[in-house]
Parts: structure tokens; C-alpha cells; sequence
């Protein structure tokens, strides 16, 4: 059963702020952009810091950031449109325009698309009329996936920004290389893996909608960069609603909890991070690690 679009709800597994600015940090702080579920997958909006503990590699550390309120929405909607999954990208595709409709004035946007090449809009903002018209150019068709490269170049075009930012790729996240267009990425999966492993405040997130009942589904890349990151995966029915789907994405992204603490050291390691709540019959969801490196102010 679908759950009315504007309910608090999260269909991922494992007030309006206009004008508000990005979310900032002091550079010895880590944030951690946590989402959280009851028993019944709705999303759980009303906790308190008292609620939330953290593991820095095991030991509990003091949090000294809580925020609980709307958070800007900074963030690349990525698509696949290579030929092997051009229905569904389609269908994924004119849902679209469901998650531009629900942007608030704060929140900014860039869409882009990969296949034989990678196309990403120079343009990052909120005039949803420049987004819908971007949604009809953007896109290039092609045969092949360059779906690491895609990914590589959306990381690396939300670098500069402040606070939490957001790739959400449309694809099964399954690569196939090219021949003659662009070329294979350097590192690959491992990559870009790496790469949003270590940066604190990036989150992605994978929606697919299967084509028919032989459909593979969400590769394991593609779960995995998802859960290290905090984000979220979603695989759909073929005849699921994705206009339901895309304004509930944009809900969720709305309601995460921001929990900051001031690492006892700066080591330049990767440190294992874990979010317990004190609540029971709920469930958090954040990113796995942290790369303990004083960031840049």
C-alpha cells in the first residue's frame, strides 16, 4: 500500500527554511547526517539529542552538534541512459519533475546523465524552470555505462559546496565499458568508493525500478556506496508509482538528524563511526566512516 505522498515516510531500506544558508561546521567537527525508521519504515522526526549515541571506533563520544530541523537540499540528480535500461529510465526520468516540484527556494539542483558520455548541467540552482528545461537537454543516449565516471564527475562537481551534499543516481548501477567513447575511470568502483568513504558530509542514493520480473535488480556496487555514505537504496516494481516515490525522496532528505562531534584526535585515518538510538523499535541509518582530517574552513 502507498503511503500519501506528504507523509513522513521513508521507502529506502538499511517548516520550510527560505533564504536559510547551507549548513556549516567548524573544521574539528564531524557531522553525521543520520536518518531514522520505527518498526513500520515511517520516519521518525521528533527526537531529541538525548536519544542518539555515537561510536568513534567503538567509543561513545559527546556530541557537541544537534540540529533537527529542514536542511537545505545541495544535490546532482544523476541518470542512466544507456540502452539496456531505456524503458525504465524513461519512466524514472518523467518522474523527475515530481522531485523538482517539491524543491523549496533553499534547496539547489543540478541533473546530468551518463551513458557513452558523461552530461552534467553547469548549473546548480532553484529556478525550477530552468530545471525542467535542463531535464529536457540534458540527456544523451548511448549504448554503453559509464556509470563510475558519471558518478566520479557528479562527486566531484558538488566538491566546493558547504555542508551535506547529495548524488542520486537512477540506475541498476551495472557497468558496462565503452568502446571508443569515453574512457574507462582510473581506480573504477574502488574509486569512487574511496572517495565517498572519506568525505564526511556526502551522501548518495540509488533508486531503480525494475524493468519485469527477470530484472538483476541494484548491483552490490551500488548498495554498498549507498550504505557507506548514509544514503539510501530503492528498488521498485516495475509498475510502482515514481511520482510518489521522488517527492517521498525529497521528504526524507528533509528530515535527518545532524549529529556533530569533535574527534579526540586528528590522525588522518579512516575511523568506523556507528549511530545507536537509546529508543527502542527504532532504526538509524548514517554513513559507516570518517577519514579524521582537519577539513578546509
Amino acid at each position: 500500500m502507498w503511503i500519501p505522498a506528504l507523509a513522513a515516510v521513508s521507502l529506502f531500506q538499511p517548516a520550510e527554511l527560505v533564504g536559510q544558508q547551507p549548513f556549516r561546521t567548524k573544521v574539528s567537527i564531524v557531522a553525521i547526517y543520520a536518518t531514522v525508521q520505527d518498526r513500520q519504515g515511517g520516519l521518525v522526526t521528533d527526537l531529541a539529542q538525548s536519544d542518539f549515541e555515537v561510536l568513534d571506533d567503538g567509543k561513545p563520544v559527546e556530541l557537541t552538534l544537534f540540529r533537527n530541523e529542514a536542511v537545505p537540499i545541495t544535490a546532482v540528480l544523476l541518470f542512466d541512459t544507456s540502452g539496456s535500461v531505456t524503458e525504465q529510465s524513461n519512466r524514472l526520468f518523467s518522474a523527475t519533475s515530481e522531485f523538482i516540484g517539491a524543491l523549496w527556494p533553499s534547496d539547489r539542483l543540478r541533473i546530468g546523465s551518463f551513458a557513452d558520455e558523461v552530461s552534467l548541467s553547469p548549473l546548480l540552482t532553484n529556478d525550477k524552470r530552468v530545471l525542467l528545461r535542463i531535464l529536457n537537454e540534458v540527456v544523451w543516449p548511448g549504448f554503453t555505462t559509464a556509470l563510475w565516471q558519471g558518478l566520479d564527475s557528479a562527486i566531484t562537481s558538488l566538491a566546493g559546496e558547504q555542508g551535506r551534499r547529495v548524488v542520486i543516481a537512477l540506475t541498476d548501477g551495472y557497468y558496462s565499458p565503452s568502446n571508443g567513447g569515453i574512457p574507462p575511470l582510473p581506480g573504477g568502483a574502488p574509486r569512487v568508493k574511496k572517495r565517498a568513504a572519506e568525505d564526511s558530509d556526502l551522501m548518495v542514493y540509488t533508486i531503480w525500478s525494475r524493468q519485469d520480473s527477470r530484472d538483476h535488480g541494484l548491483s552490490p556496487d551500488m548498495v554498498e556506496l549507498s550504505q557507506l555514505t548514509g544514503g539510501g537504496h530503492l528498488i521498485l516494481p516495475h509498475d510502482a508509482d515514481l511520482r510518489l516515490a521522488m517527492v517521498q525522496l525529497a521528504n526524507e532528505l528533509r528530515h535527518q538528524y545532524v549529529l556533530g562531534f569533535s574527534p579526540a584526535r586528528m590522525d588522518g585515518k579512516q575511523h568506523k563511526l556507528e549511530v545507536r538510538l537509546l529508543r527502542p523499535g527504532m532504526t538509524p541509518r548514517s554513513r559507516t566512516s570518517y577519514l579524521a582530517v582537519e577539513k578546509q574552513p
